[in-house]
């Protein structure tokens, strides 16, 4: 029962410059601090030294994973980490702890991996995911000379890894024709027989605006699909694939990948509704931005827009968000705050989950309202 309840609660994994650290709690919300309890009072911290006397770096804590075997991983990325082939460039590492929370050993020393992809590139972690064998996909951007940039995969395996038979030895490089600068964004598993999808920022050369590409990946093998189905533009060109496809979307403000969800009406279906929220890149001094989600699907037509989701049918579905004061989201923190109700405070990623399943701003705003009636009129 308690190896049960520990595979099922959350690991939350906190944000800090110097270190990571993953705090796991029960259903009462203590800490996990028991004699076969998680780490050191329900808390483990791990970093990457940046020299040989073990000092700190600055560990950037990306994605935190659950193994069948309740072994946690967690992806971080880490500046000039110390030991590395390539300690001049920004890496990504994972630490993979035990069910008590210890560093597993048997993953590499001290439970750690590093990836890379290269002397002359530098490489960003996004997001991660578990693949049906227990294998880890982990997507990333490189950084290359000549401001270009393309996503990319490593496919690590439980024993921490590369795995030799997916794409070139464990590792997937995206790269469209032409010279790109673009941005991995999210990764999803698409079903129980192999897939994925990926979501990034496209852009077609070192200036000018990104938009949404989405890009289907055989996860087993690294292939990425060339099916008319699969987009509805050529990507670029893979080795023993051909010409590859992707569905591209642009938007008419610089944005950036923030979230991607897949829903199945009918489970083990191959269609499946897809949203993805994007976000301006930049915002301006008042911490204003327009944001937008976008709605695919995967249908009898392949890989493409939602006609069913947003207004007019046109599977955009745009919004604004800002922290200024006097804004409505502000509005609805500060009634509630003084009505005593715990309402959470709005951010990008909370409107997203609300607005998700339903393509309409009135019901995102008030999907789960208390007070429906009344913000409606704010």
């Amino acid at each position: 029962m308690r190896s049960f309840l520990r595979k099922t609660l959350s690991t939350l994994t906190l944000y800090c410059m110097l270190c990571g650290v993953a705090v796991h709690a029960w259903a009462n919300g203590q800490l996990d601090s028991g004699a076969l309890g998680f780490g050191t009072g329900g808390r483990i911290a791990s970093f990457w030294p940046t020299d040989a006397t073990l000092a700190r770096g600055a560990t950037k804590p990306v994605k935190t994973l659950v193994q069948a075997d309740n072994k946690a991983l967690v992806i971080s990325n880490t500046p000039t980490p110390f030991g590395s082939q390539f300690s001049g460039n920004s890496q990504i590492g994972i630490t993979r702890f035990t069910a008590t929370g210890n560093p597993d050993t048997s993953y590499g020393p001290n439970g750690q991996r590093l990836l890379d992809a290269g002397v002359d590139y530098e490489v960003e972690a996004v997001d991660a995911v578990l693949r049906s064998d227990g294998a880890l996909l982990v997507l990333g951007t490189i950084y290359g000379p000549f401001e270009q940039s393309f996503p990319a995969i490593w496919a690590v395996l439980p024993s921490g890894e590369l795995d030799p038979a997916f794409a070139e030895a464990g590792f997937l490089r995206i790269v469209r024709s032409g010279t790109p600068s673009d941005r991995a964004g999210a990764i999803v598993k698409y079903d129980e027989s192999g897939g994925v999808l990926i979501a990034g920022d496209f852009r077609d050369g070192p200036q000018g605006n990104h938009g949404l590409m989405q890009i289907f990946v055989f996860e087993n093998t690294g292939a990425l699909c060339g099916l008319l189905a699969c987009g509805n533009v050529v990507g670029g060109t893979q080795a023993g694939v051909g010409n590859w496809r992707m569905l591209r979307v642009a938007a008419n403000f610089d944005v950036q990948v923030r979230d991607l969800e897949l829903f199945k009406a009918t489970p083990g279906s191959n269609n499946a509704s897809i949203r993805t929220l994007l976000r301006r890149s930049t915002t301006n001094a008042q911490g204003e931005f327009d944001g937008l989600v976008v709605g695919s699907r995967f249908a009898g037509g392949g890989l493409e827009l939602d006609p069913t989701f947003g207004p007019s049918n046109s599977g955009l579905q745009p919004y604004f968000f800002s922290q200024a004061s006097g804004f409505r989201y502000n509005k609805w923190q500060q009634n509630d705050a003084a009505a005593g109700s715990k309402w959470p405070a709005f951010g990008d990623r909370w409107f997203y989950r609300q607005c998700a399943k339903f393509g309409s701003i009135n019901r995102c705003l008030c999907h789960e309202c208390a007070n429906w009636r009344r913000r409606q009129q704010l």
